[in-house]
C-alpha cells in the first residue's frame, strides 16, 4: 500500500487521559510552520508575515474541529493567546536562533509539536466548556 500524502499522529495527555489526534497534510501545516519561522529569522524578520502565518495556523486547528473562526471567534482567540506563549518564546522553546541561519529541518517538528499540544488542548477544553444545545446565532 501507498501512501501518497502522509498522516501525522501526536499523542498527549492530560488531566482527562490521553488523545490521538491525527492531521493529515504534513506538508500544508510544514509549509506554514517554515514560513512562520522565516519571518522570524535575523535578516528576514517580517512581522506582517509573522502574523499572517500565526492567524493561518490557528485557523487551520479550529477548521480540523470544524469550527468556523467567524461564529466562533472566542475559540480563535483561546488559540491565539494560548500558543502566544511559543511564539513569543522560540529561542528558549524551540531553541530558534537569535543570530545566524536557522535549521528549519530541526525546527519545524519542534515547532510544531509544542503548537499543536498547546492548540488541541485549548480547543478540548473550548469545546469541553460550551454549554450543551448552545444555537449558533
Amino acid at each position: 500500500m501507498e501512501i501518497t500524502e502522509p498522516t501525522l499522529r501526536v499523542t498527549h495527555s492530560d488531566q482527562s487521559g490521553n488523545f490521538m489526534t491525527t492531521i493529515s497534510g504534513k506538508k500544508i501545516v510544514y509549509d506554514m510552520i517554515g514560513r512562520y519561522l522565516m519571518s522570524n529569522a535575523e535578516g528576514r524578520w517580517d512581522g506582517s508575515e509573522k502574523a499572517q502565518r500565526h492567524i493561518e495556523l490557528c485557523e487551520f486547528y479550529l477548521n480540523c474541529f470544524g469550527i468556523d473562526k467567524i461564529d466562533e471567534y472566542e475559540a480563535f482567540e483561546a488559540v491565539h493567546e494560548a500558543t502566544q506563549e511559543l511564539t513569543d518564546n522560540l529561542d528558549t522553546m524551540i531553541g530558534f536562533p537569535l543570530k545566524g541561519r536557522p535549521d528549519y529541518d530541526d525546527l519545524e517538528p519542534k515547532f510544531f509539536e509544542i503548537f499543536h499540544k498547546i492548540a488541541v488542548q485549548t480547543l478540548f477544553d473550548y469545546l469541553k466548556d460550551e454549554p450543551e444545545g448552545e444555537d449558533d446565532e
